[in-house]
């Protein structure tokens, strides 16, 4: 009987303890939540805003979203719904990666490697980008097909391997024929004569090979029969362009349908450069590097 009445003492003494503590815990609450209501009411009479660092934000936030329901009844310095914003923030810190520094997108393809994929392509028209990816690896270099196809695309060739559908490059065509190909073009002279000043017309030919040059003629007039005759003088037998093949010139009309029959006649196929395009007879004149 006397443990039944200490067990009872016991509890009832626990409850009244315990209710001694939750009156002293809503005292002191009730006190806090009135401080912040006058402190927030002094501030804002003297029109200044309270402003709070990120510590702060995150340290409310934390202590304000273990209060559950109570949210409302508790936070009085600012709105709850303010509370409740700061920790979604919170967590969403969490899991942002923007700070992280990386590269963007794969590493760059080393300019070395870029020219060896160009070079590749360039000297060996049949070669897709799959037989030029395994060209580069068997050098010791890391560089993957598709990144060989980007870098021909990127250059203006064809990565599919059939670069010859619209014919060789004037560098290719006259690498490939450099031994039998020659060029011509005219340049004039101002020369004073007992009639005055004239102007001469110097017809020239320059053989890619050995960079030999041959004056064709000279004349004041160069019309269709003097073309002529020099074409018959440079074809004929034992004639300076007697192995030539080819002969590259510009689209002077002075370069008539006759002349190029007498080329054509003896072998050689003359070839005009495209329109709009002085560079190249220029890179001929000054004797491109072969």
């Amino acid at each position: 009987m006397k443990t039944e009445i200490w067990k009872a003492a016991r509890l009832l003494l626990a409850q009244l303890l315990k209710l001694d503590i939750n009156e002293q815990l809503v005292r002191e609450v009730d006190y806090l939540k009135a401080e912040n209501q006058v402190l927030k009411k002094q501030l804002t009479l003297s029109g200044k805003r309270l402003r709070f660092t990120d510590e702060q934000r995150r340290l409310l936030a934390i202590k304000a979203k273990a209060l559950g329901k109570r949210l409302a009844d508790v936070v009085t310095i600012v709105r709850p719904e303010t509370v409740l914003h700061w920790h979604k923030k919170l967590v969403a810190l969490k899991y942002d990666s923007s700070k992280i520094k990386r590269k963007p997108g794969r590493p760059k393809i080393e300019l070395e490697i870029e020219r060896l994929v160009l070079k590749f392509a360039r000297e060996n028209n049949t070669w897709g980008y799959t037989r030029i990816t395994g060209a580069i690896r068997n050098l010791k270099h890391k560089i993957s097909a598709s990144s060989v196809a980007n870098i021909m695309r990127r250059n203006g060739l064809n990565p599919s391997g059939d670069r010859t559908r619209g014919g060789m490059s004037w560098s290719e065509f006259i690498n490939v024929h450099k031994d039998v190909i020659w060029a011509t073009d005219f340049f004039t002279a101002d020369v004073w004569t007992p009639f005055g000043l004239a102007t001469y017309y110097v017809l020239f030919f320059i053989e890619i090979k050995t960079r030999r040059v041959i004056i064709g003629g000279i004349t004041s007039h160069p019309n269709g029969d003097w073309m002529a005759q020099v074409a018959r003088n440079l074809t004929g037998w034992d004639g300076e362009m007697e192995e030539a093949e080819y002969l590259i010139h510009d689209r002077d009309t002075k370069y008539t349908a006759q002349f190029a029959a007498i080329m054509k006649s003896s072998g050689i196929e003359p070839i005009k450069l495209p329109p709009r395009s002085p560079n190249l007879m220029h890179l001929l004149n000054t004797g491109l590097r072969l």
